[in-house]
């Protein structure tokens, strides 16, 4: 525990010294580009330089949100809601994708948990699902009670290998060509917080679920 405390607190220093720096070069590109002619051939390039520093801020994001102590700031809020409100978001990419959704179940749960945190976990599931599914598809959000109220995000996307699936929660680890590999552990990181769990089923081609359970 104390040298992943160490990397972490490491991480958040070089992520700090990193993201003002980048800020700086991003504006100054920008500036550059709005002198350059409609025409010039140089904007291509210029246009480039600025996707590679939005790919570097979306890691130093990721690894501040990883490297940061999580402290849930509880809240009573309906859950079938809260998927809603994030599926409304991202709606445009899912129509694009020809990803249909539903959300079933006990859709009156009301949940006491952090709604913000919360958000960020079903995006990044969300996101995934979508990704998953480059052919479009069906993903469904199940709200069950019990013991605790548990949410299964199922999609019918190309599944991930049992070996995978043991590796998802695992830092930096990724199977896209672009992504970081820390959207899954900052989420099991959000999930450990609320003293719950989150775990996933798989079968490549067929499918992935993602089941989230927090004590009520």
């Amino acid at each position: 525990p104390q040298s992943l405390a160490a990397v972490g607190e490491l991480a958040a220093t070089v992520a700090h010294e990193i993201k003002n720096p980048l800020a700086g070069i991003s504006g100054a590109i920008q500036v550059l580009a709005e002198g350059m002619p409609k025409n010039d051939g140089r904007r291509e390039v210029v246009g480039e330089i600025l996707d590679q520093v939005r790919r570097l801020d979306t890691t130093v994001r990721d690894l501040l949100n990883f490297a940061r102590p999580i402290t849930p700031a509880i809240q009573e809020f309906n859950l079938a809601e809260s998927i809603a409100s994030v599926w409304k978001m991202l709606a445009p990419q899912a129509a694009a994708a020809s990803v249909r959704f539903t959300v079933e179940g006990e859709l009156a749960a009301r949940i006491k948990a952090d709604p913000q945190l919360l958000r960020q976990v079903w995006t990044n599931l969300f996101q995934n699902a979508i990704e998953a599914m480059p052919r479009g598809g069906d993903l469904c959000a199940l709200i069950t009670g019990g013991s605790g109220i548990r949410v299964e995000i199922r999609d019918t996307g190309n599944g991930i290998d049992a070996g995978g699936v043991e590796k998802i929660w695992r830092p930096f680890f990724t199977t896209k060509t672009r992504g970081t590999g820390l959207g899954l552990p900052i989420v099991k990181k959000i999930i450990d917080a609320h003293g719950g769990r989150i775990w996933c089923n798989s079968e490549p081609k067929k499918g992935t679920s993602f089941l989230v359970e927090i004590p009520r």
